[in-house]
């Protein structure tokens, strides 16, 4: 934006506290309007989001202001209204034009039925209100190094047969695949501190907690509380039961047990068996 006069403080440099708020909508391009529901949507959320007024399908959202916070609150207004994108759709498909293409709107009464039979590779149908949370409890005497437990915990979150997340539509539910960011699979636990933490307490709390929270189907259907209680560590462990079978859910826990064991274990910090 042009600035007829700068503002100067007493020792002549540009007072930057005097400057005029910057008017995002000077970088929209030529207003195209909104031609489908779904960028109709869009254009909505993204005028509330980012408090632009009348944002056409091909303005950018970042040029626009938009940051990794405002993507966030996107997808959660998207939610709402039945549209799914991701944090890497809306990196990659940066103008409504091309994030609308690449989104399934759920509109119809039939939505889950619909999504099973275009992605039938990807997606459970469950009755998922009739199930429950598998959880486990690990105990371990070991040294701590959130190094080497991060590598442990990320690599049982990537495993292919907990990547799946909720889909609600119409009061029908489905599991949907998805392929998680480390960024987003770290959001899924927490490490806790045992200075700050009552570790009597720790496991009934934590379990509570993240079986609210896979049982509301708002988001993840599986969860971590991790407690650092001087050399002693707690970990519970959280699923929803139709994500994966008894028999399978008890190898990962063998699993992921045997190599928080080993990389808790100081003494292999320099023996190259752990990246």
């Amino acid at each position: 934006m042009m600035v007829k006069k700068w503002t100067l403080t007493p020792n002549g440099k540009i007072n930057r506290k005097a400057l005029p708020e910057p008017d995002m909508s000077l970088l929209q391009g030529f207003y195209v309007q909104p031609a489908t529901d779904t960028q109709r949507k869009l254009c909505q959320i993204w005028e509330d989001v980012l408090e632009v007024e009348k944002i056409g399908i091909t303005d950018n959202f970042f040029n626009l202001g938009g940051n990794s916070l405002l993507v966030l609150k996107v997808l959660s207004r998207a939610k709402k209204v039945g549209l799914f994108p991701t944090v890497g759709d809306v990196w990659k498909y940066q103008t409504i034009a091309q994030l609308s293409a690449s989104l399934q709107a759920l509109d119809s009464h039939d939505a889950v039925e619909q999504l099973v039979e275009q992605m039938k590779t990807n997606i459970v149908v469950a009755d998922m209100n009739k199930s429950k949370c598998r959880v486990e409890l690990l105990h371990l005497d070991a040294p701590f190094n959130e190094t080497y437990l991060r590598h442990a915990v990320n690599k049982l979150l990537s495993d292919e047969q907990l990547s799946y997340r909720a889909l609600q539509q119409d009061g029908q539910y489905a599991l949907v695949k998805v392929e998680r960011s480390r960024k987003e699979r770290n959001a899924m636990w927490r490490i806790f501190d045992g200075d700050q933490t009552d570790a009597d307490s720790f496991a009934d709390i934590q379990t509570r907690r993240l079986c609210d929270e896979i049982m509301g189907f708002d988001n993840e259907l599986v969860g971590l509380a991790y407690l650092n209680h001087h050399d002693q560590q707690i970990c519970v462990l959280a699923v929803h039961e139709s994500v994966i079978d008894e028999s399978n859910w008890q190898a990962l826990v063998r699993e992921f047990n045997g190599a928080l064991a080993l990389l808790l274990d100081e003494k292999l910090k320099n023996t190259g068996l752990v990246d």
